[in-house]
């Protein structure tokens, strides 16, 4: 039921990718540029100790974009960990349920 036609099925996981690249689509056209930023500690005896990375630069709708991003990638993961429980509790139960 859950992978038959449900939110666990091949078309689902199709159309899903469909809105992810409508999203990626869509961010990259609210990117301004990109930015150096350090990712890391200040060190006293040893100096700057971390990793410089570009993080882009947004524009206001980009930013909401943006968040609109974190969450559907959220709601993926939590997707993607209620599919492997189904499959674990399945083949714990000795039986196809899902």
């Amino acid at each position: 039921m859950l992978r038959d036609g449900g939110p666990l099925s091949g078309s689902a996981s199709h159309h899903i990718g469909r809105i992810k690249g409508v999203l990626d689509s869509l961010l990259l056209q609210e990117t301004l540029g990109e930015r150096d930023e350090f990712d890391g500690v200040n060190d006293p005896e040893h100096g700057a100790i971390g990793r410089v990375t570009m993080v882009p630069i947004l524009t206001g709708k980009g930013a909401e974009i943006s968040r609109i991003q974190q969450d559907f990638g959220r709601f993926l993961f939590m997707r993607d960990l209620l599919s492997a429980r189904i499959d674990a509790e399945s083949q714990m139960a000795g039986m196809k349920i899902a």
